[in-house]
């Protein structure tokens, strides 16, 4: 398939070597770009930039126009203030120059849990200077008894970068939270530019983001209306970027508030790593994205030792399970393995039916 995609492309040039036969080789494979494993795969040679060797699949040559790959990526972080808090959205991208290093990044740090900090730029900046904003809250408060404001933490942070200015720090973060004084929302940058306002995106997506924050922003909107704009505002901003998933926090009166979802997991999480005996679920994925689903299901899958009791009206789910008994009218009616179950087509079979088609016309319906 690669071999075809780069002949479409008009590449010849190509680097081969199949990763079952090391002999093969024509690179080491300890130290070059290499784009998949476990197949025959196209290997950068030792000392070549990435981004030079990709020109050919991105870029037409000698202006003859032909099919090229267009590789995007960025970063794109959003925030706003509201009637009930601060709301904070982010990608979960990130990138090293023309690759997407991983689709599972955690751009929101919890600086404590009434003041949160986005991530944009360097990874390592960010990181290192909101774990040293960190420090500096927790000293605040334990001589003056009582949390630092929004205000100050980002003009300490501002102040902390200003000094490294021109020294090749890249970062773009959103300081955000809630003190006495209500909802807070700061800029800072690695010039140690800082700035206060109702609404802030930074990265490649913004342009995207403030367009849909624009015509749906209210400072009276309820929290779930502020989700879902925040929501709407990062999916238009990463979707040209190949979206690869993102997060929505909420940041009020009371702290960092998680959603149902969020709480589902955690509580999940909690439970599986006391390592019960039994262990008892009740609609374990009910709050849950399909995606997150899919991950306690495998999860769940690899605890052999324990003794799992799974009540659940979602029957992906169960599928796995050694047996599953179903109960109408406090009857058990019927009880085997998923695939016993279908063969006999019975009560099961009809409601697994019933509700695939439910489905089927929901689809149907959004399209």
């Amino acid at each position: 398939m690669k071999m075809a995609l780069l002949d479409v492309c008009g590449i010849s040039d190509w680097v081969k070597e199949d990763t079952f036969n090391p002999e093969s080789a024509s690179v080491d494979r300890v130290n070059h770009f290499s784009f998949a494993a476990r197949e025959p795969e196209f290997a950068v040679p030792i000392g070549v930039d990435p981004a030079e060797f990709l020109k050919p699949l991105t870029e037409s040559e000698d202006g003859v126009e032909g099919v090229r790959i267009k590789l995007e990526h960025g970063t794109t972080t959003l925030a706003f203030k509201f009637q009930h808090g601060v709301m904070v959205a982010v990608d979960s991208r990130a990138s090293s120059g023309s690759y997407v290093s991983t689709q599972m990044f955690k751009k929101v740090i919890e600086i404590n849990p009434y003041l949160l900090g986005t991530m944009s730029g360097s990874a390592a900046d960010c990181v290192y200077w909101e774990r040293v904003l960190a420090k500096e809250c927790r000293i605040y408060k334990l001589r003056n008894k009582e949390r630092i404001s929004v205000s100050a933490a980002s003009k300490l942070l501002a102040n902390m970068v200003a000094n490294y200015r021109g020294m090749g720090l890249s970062m773009g973060t959103m300081i955000c939270g809630w003190d006495k004084k209500g909802p807070g929302l700061y800029y800072v940058d690695e010039d140690g530019l800082r700035l206060s306002g109702n609404m802030f995106s930074t990265g490649s997506g913004s342009s995207y983001a403030y367009g849909v924050m624009d015509s749906g922003f209210r400072y009276d909107l309820t929290v779930p209306e502020a989700y879902d704009l925040a929501q709407r505002a990062i999916f238009h901003a990463t979707h040209r970027d190949a979206y690869s998933g993102g997060t929505v926090n909420n940041v009020g009166e009371r702290g960092c508030l998680l959603f149902v979802g969020q709480k589902q997991r955690i509580a999940i999480a909690r439970a599986l790593i006391r390592q019960p005996q039994v262990l008892i679920l009740d609609e374990v994925t009910s709050s849950l994205d399909t995606e997150s689903e899919q991950m306690v299901q495998q999860t769940l899958a690899s605890c052999p030792t324990q003794t799992l009791l799974v009540i659940a009206h979602r029957l992906k789910t169960i599928e796995k399970a050694d047996q599953i008994v179903m109960i109408d009218g406090g009857q058990v009616v019927e009880k085997g393995t998923h695939k016993e179950l279908m063969d006999r087509k019975g009560n099961y079979y009809k409601l697994r039916e019933r509700l695939f088609n439910d489905n089927q016309e929901k689809e149907t319906l959004t399209q």
